[in-house]
């Protein structure tokens, strides 16, 4: 009744946040006022990328300054090649570091050229990529993301997409039995939260979290 017909802002509430992922975890980065305005210092900006279906990209910016993750920039878009990232990239001006990519993107994709996306992505600059290993379960991706959440900040403006991608990142709905799934929904938000992913089970998140990687074959 109240998913269908929340009858106060208390339930209303409730339902939107029930079934998120991390809706515990981005309470206390609010109470702990980690949402704010950040400065851009004069230090390397690493990218964590998604390469959604349909062409559909997610990218994060991200500073370590110390202990902190700080996320200070977002961009995502769809059915836009590589050169339009480059471009963008180009306009935000920042001292880039490594840019991080998902597993995927050393697979050669169907086309003329049967060129994989890090192919793609280095033929317009984009350099030097990282491609991360695939994580073993999404479950660990989920559990990593949420530990890598204690050290994480955000800037206010420029995040804020995907802080709504994080807070509304959650759990399929079963309409036949009314229950939630144990897989996640992949709407609107899952690409957002995907290139938020790349940080939390990257070199640096190591140190947080312990993960088991899929075994590819040599």
């Amino acid at each position: 009744m109240k998913r269908e017909f929340p009858s106060t802002a208390k339930e209303a509430f409730e339902v939107a946040v029930e079934g998120a992922y991390f809706s515990q975890q981005m309470a206390k980065v609010r109470k702990e006022g980690r949402i704010c305005r950040i400065p851009t210092l004069e230090r390397p900006v690493d990218v964590f990328w998604d390469l959604g279906v349909n062409d559909a990209m997610s990218l994060c910016f991200k500073q370590r300054v110390g202990p902190e993750e700080r996320f200070i920039d977002y961009y995502e878009n769809t059915g836009e090649g590589f050169a339009h990232y480059a471009r963008i990239l180009n306009e935000r001006g920042y001292i880039y570091g490594r840019h991080f990519m998902p597993h995927d993107a050393d697979q050669r994709r169907l086309g003329k050229d049967a060129q994989s996306a890090k192919w793609h992505a280095e033929q317009t600059g984009i350099k030097p990529i990282t491609v991360l290993p695939r994580i073993a379960h999404d479950s660990d991706g989920i559990e990593a993301s949420r530990a890598f959440l204690a050290k994480c900040w955000f800037d206010e403006s420029r995040c804020a997409r995907l802080i709504q991608c994080l807070d509304n990142y959650r759990k399929d709905w079963d309409e036949k039995y009314g229950v939630w799934k144990d897989t996640a929904r992949h709407d609107e938000f899952a690409h957002g939260y995907k290139a938020f992913e790349q940080a939390a089970i990257g070199p640096e998140a190591k140190e947080t979290v312990k993960l088991k990687y899929e075994q590819v074959p040599a």
